[in-house]
Parts: structure tokens; C-alpha cells; sequence
């Protein structure tokens, strides 16, 4: 752990630096104090032997009561180097500050590391159905699965076919049509009989979705109920988690559950999913709503 972390060094000097005052803890030749970055890489590995400056000197041994003690310098850098040290100020009276950056290019005293992850890894643009995908009280294996579907990076046949890996795309769930994403979870008659089933549950009238987008734009739109959003949303993402465990079962395993009996085990995983969280707020009533569209 500890050797993987000190291979991280280099890139962790580029996010310090060092605000001089009176140099006893700087660094001369490795510490960021200079806009050129650490004066061992930018000057040179044998500058430090003409300067007479040994490598584990602060900056406060480069100077004296009357100056800097470096002369003339024989290479652009360094006279770019002597350059900046006639603008740089030495106050004996305080201590050096070292400083982390920060994405607003304002370096911070503190570090923060939430701050240094954004540096390390910008964020992206937020997508317009991240809410529909990660939310409080959401099964983490349903939300990967909605997740790599709404970015279109699950391995469907269609892709691994242009990919080169497939020769045949037949979809395994109803062998007629190419398995695409948007076949596989809302066209394919497998996967119809599923939301048929789903928005009889949920009380509502079944519509056909012919696009992600549109599937989507439909668990983002508001209802009327106050937790029935939820819900809906819970129910999705196990309805597309079971297509895609059904699709994945078929050609792994060679087994084939019809779509009848998906409808109990999906009943049975929803009714578990909403009873479990049920101290978070959002799921109190939602057991009580999905048995109302329980058929008797």
C-alpha cells in the first residue's frame, strides 16, 4: 500500500507548492516555489554541484545578510531563474506556507480532499436522468445495470457484432429480431409482456416506449401520488434487471424462464425491496401502494 503510494509522488508535487517567507522549511531544489516548479528538474540534475548548493538545502541557505549568493547564470533557465529571484521577498519574521491547489486555480492552506479528486478526476457534465438512475434507497446492482443501459454500454450482440466478436445478433429473448438496447428492454415481446405487467401493477395505463429517451423523459415526469415516483422507479429497475438476467441466462446457461414466471419472482424481489427500507421516508407507504395494484 504504502510503496504505491510514494509512485504517486511525482503527481502529487504538481498540486503543492510553497508560499516563502523566511525558507528554513522549503526545499531550494524540490519544493514548488517558483513558477518554473521544483528547480531540480527545471535547471538541471548537475546544476546544484556549480551552485554550491547541496541538494537538501532550504532556501534560507541560499541566502546571506547581503543577498542571494548565486551569480551570473550560463543557460536560459538560469538566468530565467536569477530573473525571478530579484521579485522574490524574504520576511525572517514569518514562516513558510505550503499550499494545495485547488480547481479554482486559488491555491488553499487546507487541504480538501474532495477539492483534489475534481483535479485529479474533472467531473462531467451531470446527465439529465441521474436522479432516475441513483437514488436514496436504490438496489446497487439494478442502478449498474440502468446505469450502463442508459449509456448504451451494455454488451448487447449488436454491439459485439460490430465489434467483430459476433457473427449472428438474433436476439436470445425472442429470436426474431437484431438485440439491440432499445429491442432487448422495450421492444422485444418478452420485454412488452413485462411493462404490460408492470404498469397494471403500478395502476396505470400501459403506454409503449419506442425509444430510451422517451422511456426515460416517463420516470422523470411527476405523478400524482406523493411516493408513487419512487415506486415506479424502484419497479423499472428490477424489471430491467430481470431482461437482462433472463437474456443472460439464455445464452450462458442455456435456461428459459417464460415471462409468467418472471412475474412472481419480480412481485417477490419488489415487495422485499420496499419493506426493508422502509424507515427511509420516501418507502414508508410504498408497500401498501404496490399491493393495491396486487390482482385478487
Amino acid at each position: 500500500m504504502w510503496k504505491q503510494l510514494l509512485k504517486l509522488r511525482d503527481t502529487a508535487k504538481q498540486y503543492l507548492s510553497c508560499r516563502i517567507c523566511d525558507g528554513k522549511s522549503c526545499s531550494f531544489w524540490f519544493d514548488n516555489w517558483t513558477p518554473f516548479g521544483d528547480l531540480y528538474s527545471f535547471l538541471g540534475a548537475t546544476e546544484h554541484q556549480r551552485l554550491g548548493l547541496p541538494l537538501d538545502s532550504t532556501v534560507a541557505k541560499a541566502r546571506t545578510r547581503d543577498g542571494w549568493i548565486f551569480r551570473g547564470g550560463r543557460t536560459d533557465n538560469v538566468e530565467l531563474f536569477l530573473s525571478h529571484l530579484a521579485e522574490v521577498e524574504i520576511n525572517d519574521e514569518a514562516r513558510d506556507c505550503f499550499l494545495c491547489a485547488s480547481p479554482n486555480g486559488n491555491p488553499k492552506e487546507r487541504f480538501i480532499l474532495a477539492e483534489t479528486w475534481k483535479l485529479f478526476r474533472p467531473p462531467n457534465p451531470v446527465v439529465p436522468w441521474h436522479n432516475q438512475v441513483w437514488f436514496i434507497g436504490s438496489i446497487p446492482k439494478h442502478s449498474f445495470i440502468m446505469w450502463l443501459g442508459c449509456l448504451d454500454r451494455l454488451p448487447t450482440l449488436s454491439r459485439l457484432r460490430n465489434w467483430g466478436i459476433m457473427e449472428d445478433d438474433t436476439c436470445f429473448v425472442c429470436d426474431i429480431y437484431f438485440e439491440t438496447r432499445v429491442h432487448l428492454f422495450l421492444r422485444c415481446p418478452y420485454s412488452f409482456d413485462l411493462w404490460r405487467w408492470y404498469f397494471t401493477r403500478l395502476q396505470q395505463h400501459f403506454i409503449g416506449f419506442n425509444t430510451s429517451d422517451r422511456f426515460l423523459a416517463w420516470l422523470k415526469s411527476p405523478t400524482i401520488e406523493a411516493h408513487s415516483d419512487t415506486l415506479r422507479l424502484i419497479a423499472a429497475h428490477a424489471v430491467v434487471y430481470a431482461i437482462w438476467h433472463e437474456r443472460n441466462a439464455r445464452i450462458f446457461k442455456g435456461i428459459r424462464t417464460p415471462v409468467e414466471g418472471l412475474f412472481p419472482l419480480l412481485d417477490r424481489g419488489i415487495r422485499n425491496s420496499c419493506s426493508a427500507r422502509r424507515h427511509i421516508p420516501k418507502f414508508k407507504d410504498l408497500l401498501q401502494l404496490w399491493f393495491q395494484g396486487a390482482p385478487f
